[in-house]
């Protein structure tokens, strides 16, 4: 049975690691081709964020004819706010738990 090749991909945030690992990896640095690049928004993220990954989209592909991929769900933001208000039910969060064990 012949077995299915590995995929290459990124999970891009768009920070200095990130686009480090990103832009060595397009420029050879890795005994690997990255296939994918992937920033997931929560469209919650900081202007300068978005300023940066909108140059970092540009960069790459005029450079290396790479495409950045975005993927989003929703807005964390917006989702926040009709949980808050009850209009959602459930909204996705991290399972933060604290205890007051002195």
């Amino acid at each position: 049975m012949k077995s299915k090749p590995f995929l290459n991909v990124l999970s891009l945030g768009a920070g200095r690691q990130s686009s480090y690992l990103l832009l060595l990896a397009l420029a050879g640095k890795f005994p690997y081709k990255l296939d994918y690049a992937v920033f997931s928004d929560t469209g919650g993220e900081p202007s300068y964020v978005y300023e940066f990954l909108s140059f970092l989209k540009s960069y790459c592909l005029s450079q290396y004819n790479f495409k950045i991929d975005i993927v989003q769900k929703s807005n964390i933001e917006n989702d926040y706010d009709l949980y808050i208000s009850r209009k959602l039910n459930f909204i996705s969060q991290l399972p933060l738990f604290s205890s007051d064990k002195s």
